[in-house]
């Protein structure tokens, strides 16, 4: 038993020293709708180091080309709930609403 609880030991150690702190970047897009007691980005996605998209349960859409630093809201639809993001390349993308997907080019 002893040498379980050993092993065990060993085998989490190293996860849990590599633990991180989840931290809100000081430029990232303020959050202004509520949902369900929810305030949350409900998506990320990057095509490539420095440029990705959020969005949220608001209907908005943000696009970083700096990695994060700053972020430009480049699609707003309140009353859509935005959940999901997914890009085919870094000009052509897809929002998934609660239970629909819409096909766009969301940025040139």
């Amino acid at each position: 038993m002893k040498n379980i609880t050993v092993l065990i030991l060993v085998l989490i150690a190293p996860i849990l020293s590599f633990a991180q702190v989840w931290q809100v970047l000081p430029n990232s897009p303020l959050i202004e709708t509520v949902v369900n007691g929810y305030r949350n980005h409900d998506d990320i996605a990057f095509c490539d180091e420095n440029t990705g998209w959020i969005c949220d349960i608001g209907g908005r859409i943000f696009k970083t080309e700096d990695g994060g630093d700053s972020w430009t809201a480049v699609a707003s639809q309140p009353g859509t709930s935005f959940r999901s993001l997914a890009f085919t390349s870094c000009d052509i993308g897809f929002a998934r609403q609660l239970r629909t997907w819409r096909l766009g080019k969301l940025y040139k």
